[in-house]
């Protein structure tokens, strides 16, 4: 009894292992090609994202992709939703009527969008 818990721990260990992996490998290669979506983003929607976000499938893409896409799940948000490069001084208010989104020189978004 004691071996099969084992076994199955293992396995549970081993699958998210290699679920990581798979998440990393794919972001990495998503932002060599400069942003095409694909497997990644289903992998991330199901780990965050939605309304409310953060939204972890903005990662990779280009700021003005991820501003429309958070404005497509909230359209309230559209006059509030700001692309900025990274690095940028901003106020440090918390208001979850705002959502930053941090792009590189090349205009991809490099963190998380959320709300704040």
């Amino acid at each position: 009894m004691q071996s099969r818990r084992t076994l199955l721990m293992v396995a549970a260990v081993a699958t998210i292992a290699a679920l990581i992996g798979l998440m990393i490998g794919l972001s990495r290669r998503r932002a060599n090609r400069g942003g095409s979506r694909g497997a990644y983003n289903v992998l991330s929607a199901a780990l965050g994202g939605g309304k409310d976000g953060p939204w972890p499938e903005c990662v990779g893409e280009t700021g003005d992709w991820c501003m429309d896409h958070i404005v497509s799940l909230d359209p309230d948000l559209e006059e509030h939703v700001f692309v900025l490069p990274e690095g940028s001084i901003v106020t440090m208010d918390y208001t979850t009527e705002r959502v930053r989104i941090y792009v590189d020189e090349e205009g991809i978004v490099v963190s998380v969008p959320d709300r704040g």
